[in-house]
């Protein structure tokens, strides 16, 4: 009679799990199956549809990638495009994710074709107000973050975030950014010679750069970019805080 008891309450206690965690269950399942659906079709309804022409702009010519996800937020009215790199980046001695120079290039190119079309169709005009061009490697984490934002009516490159350990010269191509911000260590050397082409960036507004070893190496690099463009703001992340860097004469 007891054991009878026993396992009377034992599956009592089972379907009480059962109600408490199907739910939960069902839940994960139905995101799960959305996900997929949503890797498998990034377009889905009328409003991604509607901007399916802008990211196939964005991406023409372009090798080598695949469209991971598109996010919309109408109440702050704005595009994610977040786009995978197929190939592997490569590493340096310590196994640090750093972007080839190719691809560095294919960000500045998708986010000039992404301007261009936007500049050039004015059916686009009053749709959002700023875009997002996400690049990564499959993992969990962006790597590389390219913002495009309507300035006096027309569309023009806002900023650009890196994630990698790449160094700031590594950028040297990207001669219409307003804003630039390296995230992560970079390597202790500056490329004087891209620095100086940096510093022509005619819109460059502010550097964010990441502390050097080298303590010498941010004042050479602000000297450089403020001998040509004196109103830029370069500052230095050290411990969480953002240091300006300032140059006496």
């Amino acid at each position: 009679m007891t054991s009878q008891t026993g396992k009377k309450k034992l599956t009592i206690k089972r379907l009480i799990l059962v109600i408490i965690f199907l739910p939960l269950v069902l839940y994960i399942s139905i995101i799960s199956i959305d996900s997929l659906i949503s890797t498998i079709n990034p377009f889905r309804g009328e409003e991604k549809k509607q901007i399916k022409p802008i990211y196939e702009a964005i991406i023409e010519g372009i090798e080598g990638t695949r469209l991971r996800k598109v996010y919309i937020n109408s109440k702050e009215n704005y595009v994610n495009f977040h786009i995978q790199f197929e190939d592997k980046p490569s590493k340096d001695k310590f196994r640090r994710k750093i972007f080839t120079e190719d691809q560095i290039k294919t960000v500045y190119k998708a986010t000039q074709q992404l301007i261009a079309y936007l500049n050039e169709n004015d059916w686009t005009r009053g749709l959002y107000e700023h875009y997002t061009i996400v690049f990564n490697f499959g993992g969990r984490f962006t790597d590389s973050t390219s913002r495009v934002r309507y300035i006096d009516g027309q569309a023009a490159f806002y900023s650009i975030d890196f994630s990698a350990y790449n160094d700031i010269t590594d950028i040297y191509m990207m001669e219409d950014v307003r804003r630039i911000r390296m995230v992560l260590g970079p390597s202790d050397t500056i490329d004087e010679e891209r620095a100086e082409r940096i510093s022509r960036f005619k819109n460059l507004e502010y550097i964010i750069i990441h502390e050097y070893t080298d303590k010498e190496l941010p004042v050479r690099f602000a000297k450089i970019i403020n001998k040509n463009n004196p109103d830029c703001r370069i500052f230095m992340v050290s411990g969480g805080e953002h240091i300006e860097i300032t140059v006496s004469d």
